[in-house]
């Protein structure tokens, strides 16, 4: 997923969350959620260079 995709999927769940929440009540529910994202990425922290890592290459198989 490239930056483009990345960020309409996000502004398309800040709609969702929009449409879905009381008028007054958006920015507490903006503010609950990054502070989750905020959890999510402290808990995952310690994966992400593994994560990351390019996958390992496969050999061609010897007969």
């Amino acid at each position: 997923m490239n930056y483009a995709e990345l960020t309409s999927v996000m502004w398309r769940m800040a709609d969702l969350v929009r449409v879905a929440s009381k008028r007054g009540t958006y920015l507490y529910v903006i503010r609950a959620l990054t502070g989750l994202l905020r959890q999510l990425e402290c808990l995952l922290a310690r994966t992400k260079p593994k994560v990351l890592a390019p996958p390992p290459l496969i050999s061609e198989p010897t007969y």
